[in-house]
């Protein structure tokens, strides 16, 4: 039969672990609007039970971690949309590689140039 302390030891270590639970809510409810923000679930795992003359006892749960959890379908559409981005990168570095650019760096260097110096919009 399980002592009184062994019993107190298994409720604190499993509000341990649901504490831990809830900073993850917490963390997923500040961050609902936060763009990008993957929510998190907790772990929980069974802590090993105690064996005593043939008698096994629980001993409540363990915090195992966190996990994102991510949507799939959104996941896909970021990958694809990653894809496409590589894509147009490197077909614009083939155009320039491929000898189509006449080596005038005014028009980068008119693009990077500031546009009010004076401080004032016109």
């Amino acid at each position: 039969m399980a002592s009184l302390s062994t019993s107190l030891l298994t409720a604190v270590q499993s509000l341990g672990a649901a504490t831990g639970a809830l900073q993850v809510t917490n963390n997923n409810i500040a961050n609902a609007n936060t763009p990008g923000y993957s929510r998190q679930v907790a772990i929980l795992q069974e802590a090993a039970p105690t064996v005593d003359g043939g008698i096994s006892t629980g001993n409540g749960v363990v915090l195992e971690g966190f996990q994102s959890v991510r949507d799939e379908l959104v996941q896909t559409q970021i990958q694809q949309e990653t894809q496409a981005q590589s894509g147009a990168n490197t077909a614009h570095i083939h155009h320039v590689d491929a000898g189509h650019w006449d080596g005038d760096v005014g028009p980068v260097l008119e693009y990077f140039r500031p546009r009010h110096r004076s401080g004032r919009h016109s």
